[in-house]
């Protein structure tokens, strides 16, 4: 990480997250399949990065993935969540099962 967060590279590596999972967890481009999972904050043109909260968010979209759980299905407890008691209440969820 060179101060501007994680390229996509790196959080493939870091997460054993595939890569185009990742993109349709964090895209915004409803049309092309992406989900919209992860908002990720601005970053150079051409060359998104993710910060810490969003590298976070994606370890959870993982974890939900393995356990059984389809991308759309995760983005619809991502949003339940929101609706309720925040995404950090999805992190109880898992650590106790």
């Amino acid at each position: 990480m060179e101060g501007e967060g994680w390229q996509i590279s790196e959080v493939v590596a870091l997460l054993g997250m595939g890569r185009r999972a990742i993109q349709r967890s964090c895209g915004q481009n409803l049309v092309s399949g992406d989900l919209g999972i992860v908002r990720v904050g601005a970053s150079k043109p051409g060359r998104r990065s993710y910060d810490a909260d969003e590298l976070a968010q994606l370890h959870l979209v993982n974890i939900m993935n393995q356990d059984g759980m389809d991308l759309v299905s995760v983005r619809d407890a991502f949003l339940r969540a929101q609706d309720t008691g925040g995404i950090g209440a999805l992190t109880v969820v898992f650590r106790e099962a």
